[in-house]
Order: structure tokens, then C-alpha cells, then sequence
């Protein structure tokens, strides 16, 4: 029994410290001295999404920028809604705008993505989906995160849900958080595509989407992989954020709260066996609460609290006391989530 005691010990201390170290990592998420002035081309694949487009279109009007410096590409991933006649109208507004259609048998956001990023002249991709909304002041913010001297080959942004209830909010918190601190370490975990920047030359260098189009999912974490594999430069950015409108019903949501735990196995093989450590953790942290080891139970919060503020922070985010409980309900939601959801089938969107 002393046994099992010292090794919960040792994995509550070890763990503990990790947590810290993901703490410290996030003063690296800093904008560079100078920032840069560049081309952008905004990509985004759309799928029977008449229902969204409204407020997408009228953000992506309202973009502050010189026109001759970035362009819009809307690439219809064969909808069977009106979808590309309200595209290819928006695109008749002004020159920097396009509209396209995926060919057949071509279908896939992938093969969405990949040509309108062919079709784009840029030198930055700014990724993004249809139930977004990007600010006007998005592509002037953005420019402050690239450094002109070392320029990144993809940024990985932030993308809460408007409103939102409180854990859910705090969930896609926690989220960018992940990608923060993974990305901060030199070994980024994920991203969202909601919230995507790549530098072409780098887009080109890994080939793309190539080599990806046989799976369903994963267009952001996938294409993130073979950019950490070739080792080019990653940053993370809080700010600006783009808003994504939850328009789902729950069996929706449910389906794409499953497509989106299950990537387990789409995860580099260093952060699964790291997620299994972490797993074990909370699954033994219920132990010090019966071995009446109170001071290690005050440490674990005491670190895992200070992320939490930390990253509220870095985010310009308001804080809310529940938050505090939520670190604690969270790490299990995660486990639930993740084991529904790499055992649990799901659809891609029709």
C-alpha cells in the first residue's frame, strides 16, 4: 500500500510541475518588436451553408484593408443548396473577390482548400469556415504577430463560439490554451482550421493537402503535422480572434463534439503517450482525497488555477469564478469526450 501511495506522490508532484511549465510557456506568446505588412489571401471551403453565408459575407465586406493587398476565395464544395449562387453573387461585387466550384469526383473541404489556395496569389492564407465572422481590423491585427525578419510558416489563432454557455466557452478556453503552450514548447498538438494562417512557400513545401485526401476530418491537424514533421516555424496568436456562431441542433453538436475528440490517432505518436500520462493522472487524483494527502490536492489547484487566470489573460477574456471549478470538472469531460469519441462513429457534414 506505501507503494501505491508514493507512486500516486510522484505522479501528482510530476504532473503538478507540468502544469507549471505549461504556465511559464505562455509569457512566450508575445507580439515581435516590429510587425510586418503583407498580402493575404482568405480561404474558405463552403458546404450547404446558404443558412450561414449572411453574416460571413457581411464581415468579409467589412474587412479594413487595401484591396490590392488581399482577396477572398469561396470555394463551393458541390452543395446541393443555394449556396454557390450566393457566392458567385457576392464575388461579382469587387475584383478581389472569387467564387469556385470543387470538380467532380473531387469532394472533400481538403480538395475545397487545396484549390482555392492554388487558385490564390498571396504570400499569407488565411483559413477560415462559413459559420464565421472575421473583424474588420482582422488582417491589420494580424500583422503585428508576423516578424518580418523570422516570418512564421503557420500561425494558429483562437476561435471561441459566440454566445455560448459558460462551460463550453471555458472548454474552447482550455482548447486554445493547448494549442498556446503545445506551439509555445516547439511541438504544436492541433489547431483550428476556424483560425489558420499559412505561409504559402511553406504550404508548398509540405505539398499541401497531399497525401490526406482518403480521410474525412482532420484538414487542420493533419496539414499541422506535416508542417511540424518538416520542422517550419509555428506561432500561436490570442488576438484577433474570429467569432464562430454555433447554428447546430444537439444532435449535431453531439456528431461534431465526436468528430472532433476522436483525432486520438491523428495526434503525433510524443503527445499520445503524453496524454495517456495525463489521463492516468485524473484517474488516480480521486486517491488523494482517501489518502488524506490535502497538501498535494492544494498544490495540483494551485497550478492548474494559475493556467487558468494566465491564459484568461493572454486571451482578454473575463473572468468568471466558476471557471475555477470548471478546471476541475474539465480534465474528466476531456477523458469522457475523448473515449466516446475514438470509439463512437460520427458523420461528416452532408
Amino acid at each position: 500500500m506505501k507503494i501505491v501511495i508514493m507512486i500516486i506522490i510522484i505522479i501528482t508532484i510530476v504532473y503538478s510541475f507540468f502544469i507549471l511549465l505549461l504556465f511559464f510557456s505562455l509569457f512566450l506568446v508575445k507580439k515581435p518588436e516590429k510587425g510586418s505588412q503583407e498580402t493575404y489571401s482568405i480561404v474558405i471551403a463552403c458546404r450547404n451553408e446558404e443558412n450561414n453565408l449572411s453574416l460571413l459575407l457581411k464581415s468579409l465586406e467589412q474587412i479594413d484593408y487595401n484591396e490590392r493587398e488581399f482577396e477572398v476565395i469561396l470555394v463551393d464544395d458541390q452543395s446541393t443548396d443555394n449556396t454557390f449562387p450566393i457566392i458567385r453573387q457576392f464575388a461579382t461585387q469587387r475584383s478581389n473577390y472569387h467564387a469556385l466550384r470543387t470538380d467532380y469526383p473531387f469532394q472533400g473541404k481538403k480538395y475545397a482548400l487545396q484549390k482555392g489556395i492554388e487558385f490564390s496569389c498571396f504570400n499569407y492564407i488565411i483559413l477560415t469556415d462559413a459559420d464565421c465572422e472575421i473583424s474588420s481590423e482582422y488582417i491589420k491585427e494580424l500583422n503585428l504577430w508576423i516578424n518580418p525578419d523570422h516570418k512564421p510558416d503557420m500561425l494558429i489563432g483562437y476561435s471561441p463560439e459566440r454566445e455560448s454557455g459558460s462551460f463550453r466557452h471555458f472548454t474552447q478556453l482550455i482548447t486554445a490554451t493547448i494549442f498556446a503552450v503545445t506551439t509555445s514548447l516547439r511541438s504544436a498538438m492541433s489547431c483550428s482550421g476556424r483560425n489558420l494562417v499559412l505561409r504559402r512557400i511553406a504550404f508548398n513545401e509540405v505539398q499541401g493537402y497531399q497525401g490526406l485526401f482518403s480521410e474525412k476530418s482532420g484538414d487542420d491537424k493533419l496539414l499541422l503535422n506535416k508542417f511540424v514533421k518538416r520542422k517550419k516555424q509555428i506561432n500561436y496568436f490570442p488576438s484577433p480572434k474570429v467569432i464562430t456562431r454555433n447554428t447546430l441542433t444537439v444532435k449535431e453538436q453531439q456528431n461534431q463534439d465526436n468528430r472532433r475528440f476522436g483525432k486520438f490517432f491523428m495526434t503525433r505518436i510524443e503527445w499520445q503517450i503524453l496524454s495517456v500520462f495525463v489521463a492516468l493522472f485524473y484517474l488516480v487524483f480521486p486517491l488523494l482525497f482517501f489518502n488524506k494527502l490535502f497538501y498535494l490536492v492544494f498544490f495540483y489547484l494551485i497550478t492548474i488555477n494559475l493556467l487558468v487566470l494566465k491564459t484568461i489573460f493572454l486571451h482578454k477574456e473575463p473572468f468568471r469564478i466558476i471557471y475555477l471549478i470548471y478546471a476541475i470538472i474539465y480534465p474528466y469531460y476531456l477523458l469522457y469526450k475523448s473515449i466516446i469519441g475514438n470509439c463512437k462513429s460520427w458523420e461528416w457534414k452532408k
